[in-house]
């Protein structure tokens, strides 16, 4: 069982790991919520280079974590408004 986990994990494309990293980045608050991503600063950070970065922050636009805004930055959404209504009005009460 050990022996298909480490298989499975080295089988990840850089791009998949890329993105778990990103989420975590998010998760622990390194990359607020509603703010700014530091493109190079990221890339610096997790020994990568640009196109595989960018192909997984695509992905994570596409799963609503991040916001893409050509020609200007990559932004963290903002959880507080990416949550269903359910979960404002039982946080509210």
């Amino acid at each position: 069982m050990l022996i298909k986990n480490l298989e499975k994990q080295l089988k990840r494309t850089l791009r998949e790991r890329i993105c778990e990293e990103v989420v975590h980045l998010i998760l622990s608050s390194e990359l607020p919520s509603g703010g700014l991503v530091d493109e190079r600063q990221v890339i610096e950070r997790l020994r990568v280079s640009r196109t595989p970065f960018r192909e997984a922050i695509g992905i994570l636009a596409k799963d609503g974590l991040v916001e893409i805004k050509p020609y200007h930055c990559f932004c963290v959404r903002s959880f507080l408004a990416a949550r269903p209504p359910t979960l404002r009005t039982i946080q509210a009460a």
